[in-house]
């Protein structure tokens, strides 16, 4: 089960590696995994435990939706977002939160995701005409806060710096994953 395309969350200092597993899987429709070693973006995917190791958490891309697989995503197309996708229960309530950077690298009050999300985006186009706030998660996005509950932060490609792929790839895997953010609001945290 484990291979070269996965990717691969260490969660064995996670004080709750099932809540960080169900969490995650619970993001699976809005998010897309990259996978570095790979070069690949997976927008359909399966999450199970490591067979070898029960404290690794092991992404792989559905093999029978090989459509769904885009190839030649050069790592360098990729940053952090400094955006933080949260469950409620960190700030006592029940909906999916995100927190969104702020200037020196402060966050701001979490907002739902839902319109954080459209609020960055936003700002983010604002600031760089022609670009898209495009995200994805990758290696090492997983992460506990205070030892209690999972968050997961998100990184950004930037699919103008793609150059292996034609203006039509582009855009539909901007597009793709774009269109993924509309099932935030469908996202049941358990």
């Amino acid at each position: 089960m484990d291979n070269a395309g996965s990717v691969i969350w260490d969660i064995a200092h996670f004080n709750q590696k099932k809540k960080a597993a169900d969490f995650f899987d619970s993001l699976r429709n809005v998010f897309a995994v990259y996978s570095p070693g790979t070069s690949q973006i997976y927008t359909n995917y399966d999450v199970f435990w490591s067979s070898y190791n029960q404290e690794k958490l092991v992404v792989l891309p559905n093999q029978h939706a090989h459509h769904d697989t885009f190839f030649e995503i050069e790592q360098d197309a990729t940053r952090a977002s400094g955006i933080f996708v949260i469950p409620g229960e960190i700030i006592g309530r029940e909906e999916l939160y995100v927190a969104l950077p702020k200037s020196k690298g402060r966050k701001t009050k979490p907002m739902l995701a839902e319109k954080g999300i459209e609020l960055f985006a936003r700002a983010y186009e604002k600031k760089y005409p022609g670009k898209f706030f495009v995200p994805i998660v990758t290696t090492g996005d997983l992460r506990e806060f205070n030892k209690k509950a999972p968050l997961l932060h998100l990184h950004m490609l930037d699919v103008s710096r793609l150059a292996a792929l034609s203006a039509f790839k582009r855009e539909d895997l901007k597009q793709s994953l774009v269109g993924r953010l509309g099932n935030i609001s469908d996202v049941a945290l358990a």
